[in-house]
């Protein structure tokens, strides 16, 4: 009988090793396929900057003898004062002065990074809603997933947090072999999650998955803010939604999480448990997104 439990719990164990191979090399392999000719992502270096027409184009005062141009043409700024043209002409000159409008991408309006290491880039701090294209969508998941400052601070998280002297890494045990599976199943819990609800289901379901900054009004409104963006969401024609793509993302992931976890935490009690663990964290994203940027104006104050 001792024989044929310990032949059991290998299986259970190689079965569980397995499942982890198999999603790994379906959430490494996968973007590479669908990335396709895209372009490359942007350096953690750089700082998307939302484009504002009004930086790059401001209309020159018009000289005072130029106001005196004969009635039926306009006056134009610069060169010679007084220079009048004709309202074609006009028309071509002010077509020629006026900056192209440039499409939102995936990064458009993001900060990168919250609290210097935390992956934000489906958090927009623009005002005025425009679209992602499917693209845009992927462009964003895999920024996140495959954010280096983003697998660190999660290899962080697997070494210490998760850490107890009873059970060793998340229930895996000691060692590297316990380390490297809770880091694992962390990384797949939140890789899963974010493909089904923040990609697959955003595009099948026409769902944007990105966190508007609210910006403005009392604490206690815009705490309230992101705590309801957990469950409501913007749709691609801009009126706001239940945000099912989201919560069917962060049930699926929970529930597949049952493949790879160890003997202790599976069930129906530790599933619910996970998913509402999952909630409060996206909730606590959010507060960190909407007030990631008073909390840095008043550190560079200080500092």
């Amino acid at each position: 009988m001792h024989q044929g439990s310990d032949n059991a719990s290998k299986a259970g164990c190689r079965l569980r090793t397995a499942v982890q191979v198999s999603v790994c090399a379906v959430l490494v392999l996968l973007p590479g396929s669908m990335y396709g000719q895209a372009a490359a992502f942007p350096s953690l270096a750089q700082k998307p900057v939302p484009y504002d027409s009004r930086s790059q184009w401001q209309p020159r005062p018009v000289a005072a003898a130029a106001l005196k141009a004969e009635p039926g043409t306009f006056a134009v700024a610069g060169g010679d004062e007084g220079q009048a043209t004709s309202p074609n002409n006009g028309d071509t000159q002010q077509k020629k002065s006026t900056p192209p409008q440039h499409s939102p991408t995936a990064t458009t309006g993001s900060p990168g990074h919250i609290f210097w290491v935390i992956p934000a880039y489906k958090v927009d701090y623009q005002h005025g809603f425009k679209p992602l294209t499917t693209k845009e969508k992927f462009q964003e998941w895999a920024q996140a997933v495959y954010d280096p400052l983003g697998l660190g601070t999660g290899a962080f998280e697997a070494a210490t947090l998760e850490h107890s002297s009873s059970d060793g890494f998340c229930g895996y045990g000691g060692g590297w072999v316990g380390y490297g599976e809770c880091f694992g199943s962390l990384e797949l819990d939140s890789d899963i999650s974010s493909f089904i609800g923040d990609f697959a289901l955003t595009v099948a379901w026409h769902q944007d998955p990105r966190y508007f900054r609210l910006g403005q009004g009392s604490f206690g409104r815009r705490l309230w803010y992101t705590v309801s963006r957990v469950f409501v969401t913007y749709n691609d024609s801009g009126r706001t939604v239940f945000y099912s793509s989201a919560i069917t993302g962060t049930v699926a992931a929970a529930a597949i999480s049952n493949l790879y976890y160890p003997p202790q935490d599976v069930g129906v009690g530790h599933t619910m448990s996970r998913i509402a663990l999952d909630l409060g964290n996206t909730a606590l994203y959010n507060a960190a997104a909407e007030f990631w940027p008073d909390i840095h104006r008043k550190l560079r104050q200080v500092f």
